[in-house]
């Protein structure tokens, strides 16, 4: 089969990483991207020209979805987003990736899917980065983003709580990772990989695994060390216990197997999948195809169809309900109660005009304060006292 024809949106911060790493990794052509943010600061100047647009009328979105919605609502009626010349028309589906976490992404996103639903018919993927879920924003926000799904997107998440097993707890590197494995899961989705073989899968058949709608899960298995069909199994029971998506119970609707490996590795593997529909039911298509290789060996799983993952979302919900309780939603008495607190007691210590102006600059002032100062000295010697000054002596010695 051929490589198959996708563009892909990145919206909010993290969408944008991750569909520039589809270019640099060279899995999509720049005029196969778009770049979509509040602000796009942060974006490479080389993208910022030919696929980055800047819409809505604030820097960010300080994790406001609404704003995030509003905005996208705007700049798709204004034409500030001109999709109708980003699509050519043979687009087999539309991949749109960000953050559920977020505001401009997690807000944005709904609009868009929706409205490339509506106008360009298209299927289109919905691949959202689930966040730490260490606020209690993240955490309402990413359960808004699944509460405004459609049942007709296919839908993926990439957990980046769930990456930081493999990278020592570093949050940073867990993004990296989960960016990672969306460029493998695009390249599987797109058959970039795949190479003519007795055992074929075609274009329809993937096609019809991509436009399958509900939740999709998407695997890559290194077979590097299969010797039988033990380790061929467990190889994918690690995978699949190990897997950075939001969990779900089957049937898949459709499933795809690829596998990439040496004639050797090729005799190791169980060919009836059975640990696969073992894991996700017997679909209504299981769609096979095995070439040779003497690079790499592996084998990618796709099921697609799958019911959305409900324990998962609802585990995030009582996480969303507990930290709720803990905000503090109370106005603060603090200021209600200053007024009790007397703190009058006169006005002898203010130091008044001469705060404002401790200098006089002013002639006549000046002058009246000579006047002043001298005239005390006259009248203290006429009445022969003595000055009190630190430099003068008394009159009556002089």
């Amino acid at each position: 089969m051929s490589k198959m024809k996708i563009k892909a949106i990145g919206l909010g911060a993290a969408g944008n990483k991750a569909v520039i790493q589809l270019i640099e990794q060279n899995v999509l052509k720049q005029d196969e991207v778009l770049i979509l943010n509040t602000t796009i600061q942060d974006v490479p100047d080389k993208y910022r020209t030919n696929c980055a647009i800047e819409f809505g009328s604030t820097k960010g979105c300080g994790k406001e979805r609404n704003l995030g919605k509003q905005y996208m609502l705007e700049a798709l009626q204004e034409g500030k987003i001109a999709i109708d010349t980003f699509v050519e028309g043979d687009e087999k589906f539309f991949i749109l990736v960000t953050s559920t976490e977020g505001g401009t992404g997690s807000g944005s996103s709904i609009i868009l899917g929706e409205y490339l639903q509506e106008t360009i018919k298209a299927p289109v993927h919905m691949v959202s980065f689930t966040g730490f879920e260490d606020d209690v924003r993240g955490l309402k926000n990413t359960m808004d983003w699944f509460k405004d799904l459609n049942d007709q997107f296919v839908v993926r998440t990439i957990s980046n709580k769930k990456c930081l097993q493999f990278v020592n707890n570093n949050r940073r590197k867990a993004e990296e990772y989960a960016n990672q494995i969306f460029v493998e899961q695009t390249k599987i989705l797109i058959g970039q990989e795949i190479q003519p073989s007795d055992n074929n899968i075609d274009n329809m058949d993937f096609f019809k695994i991509n436009a399958t709608s509900g939740y999709m899960n998407v695997f890559k298995v290194s077979l590097d060390k299969i010797d039988d069909i033990s380790q061929f199994n467990n190889a994918i029971k690690t995978a699949f216990m190990q897997s950075t998506s939001y969990d779900t119970d089957p049937p898949a609707r459709r499933i795809g197997v690829i596998v990439n490996a040496r004639p050797k590795i090729l005799q190791a593997i169980d060919d009836s999948y059975s640990i696969i529909t073992e894991k996700y039911g017997i679909p209504l298509e299981l769609f096979r195809h095995t070439q040779e290789s003497r690079d790499e060996n592996y084998i990618n799983i796709v099921a697609a169809g799958l019911q959305m993952p409900t324990d998962e979302i609802r585990s995030i919900y009582n996480k969303f309900q507990k930290s709720k309780e803990n905000l503090n939603m109370k106005r603060d008495s603090f200021f209600s109660n200053t007024e009790n607190f007397d703190t009058n007691f006169g006005s002898d210590l203010d130091i008044g005009i001469y705060g404002r102006n401790p200098v006089a600059t002013d002639q006549a002032t000046r002058a009246a304060g000579k006047s002043s100062f001298f005239q005390k000295y006259a009248n203290a010697k006429k009445q022969n006292v003595t000055i009190n000054t630190k430099t003068s002596k008394a009159v009556d010695e002089l």
